[in-house]
């Protein structure tokens, strides 16, 4: 049986739609990453009323086009799903509603037409601005009525778009309107008429979206355009992958990743031995050699890989640049062997693989991601319980020299080795590195990885700590 999935926030309710679909499946506002994480199968249905600007990532254009691609059918109107559907209608994707035919025509362009602020789940998104797209459609109706000057119309409209979206609201505007053109009186009459249920556009093309599911029958999208994943759509999917930790806490695939690095003792020459095999594949297709022994000829068939594609002589001592990226303590192992740790370490052919997926490969096939997607989880609650709700904002003031030093001695290396160390596990320099374990020094720090492991049995266990 199909899903029906829909993503509303501020212009519909979900008790309101609850009560119109009751089998549907709803989704608070979207933002860049969601429909990714979705398990979806050709034939189900997402529909997108409303999504983030602002506040969090937007939805991703591929985002829905890799939908498509699948055979899932995507429609949108009123917000967020008006303005992607007139973007990727040449696509498939549909839309509904007068929001998506004024993008269609050109009578709308800009992102900032449908954009509200708005409150939380919490407060049941509730809107603190009001959409220019709405108040165009409104004081067009009150011209109709004889409510309101094609003038005074005038100066509404264009005020409200030259504010940002989040100062925009009727009362704001209409005094902004001279008495000659609005007395106070009629602009509160105004203000009643405008703010009445019928004059608000996205609301009614958000019902309309409802009433076309309602006559929706299963049917598989069928794409019509050719499909190119190039390396930043893989490295996002990758980022957004993961799976819910004991039915609570989302998990990116990436973070469960990142404690891995930090954490392991063995992670460097499990990073290494992964690294140089998939170097080998890319070497041996370079200079097409259909057969070769990883384990035997890896070292030989990469370093004469990155010494064709760098001009180097391997029978010649190395430029700085190259040097620059060996330990002092290797100097001493044979060239090739310097070349293909140079070449692990800066990860040369970044851009024809992401080495994280064999990471992830590897964790997955030794059963140690439920680990540690735990860990990630219970780092995440101890900074939510330290710091709040600003938990994230606050990890990222941590000053870097002292998560430098404290896993420098984690890992057991110096001040003059640690930048070889952030290399060999995996991090791209001190900035990729402090990013990243920002949301998990604390934690180790104050409770410990390893007392962590050895004493929760379970996140709930875990929480019910937290809490006591």
């Amino acid at each position: 049986m199909s899903r029906v999935l829909i993503f509303s926030g501020p212009t519909l309710s979900h008790e309101h739609i609850q009560h119109m679909l009751p089998d549907a499946e709803l989704y608070p506002p979207l933002q860049g990453g969601d429909l990714t994480r979705l398990k979806l199968e050709a034939g189900d249905l997402v529909t997108i009323i409303d999504g983030f600007f602002y506040q969090s990532s937007s939805v991703r254009h591929k985002e829905i086009l890799e939908l498509l691609r699948r055979g899932i059918q995507v429609w949108g109107a009123a917000s967020m799903g008006a303005l992607r559907a007139a973007e990727l209608a040449h696509f498939g994707m549909r839309g509904i509603g007068h929001v998506f035919e004024a993008y269609m025509q050109g009578i709308i362009e800009g992102d900032d037409e449908v954009a509200v602020l708005h409150a939380d789940e919490d407060m049941e998104y509730i809107s603190f601005s009001d959409a220019l797209v709405n108040i165009r459609h409104a004081c067009a109706r009150a011209v109709e009525a004889q409510l309101l000057s094609e003038a005074a119309e005038h100066r509404i409209v264009e005020t409200a778009a030259s504010l940002p979206f989040y100062e925009r609201s009727y009362r704001h505007l209409l005094r902004q309107v001279p008495e000659e053109l609005l007395s106070p009186q009629e602009a509160e009459n105004l203000l009643s008429f405008v703010q009445q249920e019928q004059h608000n556009l996205k609301r009614q093309d958000a019902l309309e979206l409802l009433d076309a599911i309602q006559a929706y029958t299963v049917k598989s999208f069928v794409p019509s355009f050719e499909w190119h994943e190039t390396s930043h759509a893989r490295s996002w999917q990758m980022t957004e992958q993961g799976s819910a930790v004991e039915q609570d806490f989302w998990v990116a695939d990436a973070e469960a990743l990142t404690v891995y690095q930090l954490f392991d003792a063995n992670y460097p020459q499990v990073h290494y031995r992964l690294l140089l095999h998939l170097l080998t594949a890319i070497a041996a297709q370079y200079f097409r050699e259909a057969s070769y022994e990883p384990d035997e000829n890896s070292i030989e068939l990469v370093a004469r890989y990155i010494a064709t594609r760098c001009d180097l002589d391997l029978e010649k001592e190395f430029p700085a640049s190259v040097n620059r990226w060996v330990r002092p303590i290797e100097r001493t192992l044979p060239r090739k062997e310097q070349l293909a740790r140079v070449a692990v370490r800066l990860w040369i052919d970044r851009r024809s693989a992401d080495w994280r997926e064999a990471l992830l490969d590897h964790l997955k096939e030794r059963e140690m991601m439920d680990t540690q997607r735990k860990l990630v989880s219970a780092a995440h609650m101890f900074n939510q319980k330290l710091w709040g709700r600003d938990a994230a904002a606050r990890c990222l003031t941590i000053r870097p020299e002292r998560m430098c030093a404290w896993f420098g001695q984690r890992w057991g290396v110096t001040e003059a080795e640690f930048e070889f160390a952030l290399l060999d596990r995996g991090f791209s320099d001190t900035t990729d590195f402090v990013e990243r374990a920002c949301s998990f020094y604390m934690f180790d720090k104050l409770v410990g990885v390893e007392s962590w492991k050895q004493s929760a049995s379970s996140l709930i266990d875990w929480r019910r700590e937290l809490a006591s």
